[in-house]
């Protein structure tokens, strides 16, 4: 049996178009919060992690105020902390990336940039998803090569 994905994303209708491009038979496992997402990491084994950036800290009533801009780079952060080499594919519906007391991140390739120079070991890429931008065929090609 393959290893499950994990999905690491708060926003339902995204967690949905994401779903439309998997394989149907993908084993997967989905967590909507950091918090939530740390034991995963740490202490499960996936074949890969499609990660959001921009999501919930904390479970909560859908309050936006527990929304971190950059919550996905500390968990990549975290996972090269403890070793954890998992492929990361990253995923983000933002252009812009700002949380007090962090320089501003302007654009998707700024990002993209930014995360191979930290996590070259397990980053795979990142996919911007604005609808009309292809960005179903970019993670597949990114899926695909984790596959290989």
């Amino acid at each position: 049996m393959l290893d499950p994905l994990l999905i690491v994303e708060d926003n339902d209708f995204k967690y949905q178009q994401i779903l439309t491009v998997l394989d149907a038979d993908t084993p997967l496992l989905r967590v909507k919060t950091f918090k939530a997402a740390l034991p995963q990491v740490r202490t499960g084994t996936f074949s890969a992690i499609i990660l959001d950036m921009t999501f919930q800290v904390l479970e909560t009533t859908g309050q936006t105020d527990s929304l971190e801009a950059l919550a996905g780079l500390q968990l990549l952060q975290y996972m090269k902390r403890i070793g954890k080499r998992t492929p990361v594919i990253v995923t983000t519906q933002h252009t812009t990336f700002h949380q007090p007391g962090t320089a501003t991140i302007q654009g998707v390739e700024a990002l993209d940039d930014l995360l191979k120079a930290g996590f070259s070991g397990f980053y795979i890429g990142c996919v911007y998803m604005a609808e009309g931008n292809g960005w179903e065929k970019e993670l597949v090609q990114h899926m695909q090569g984790i596959k290989k």
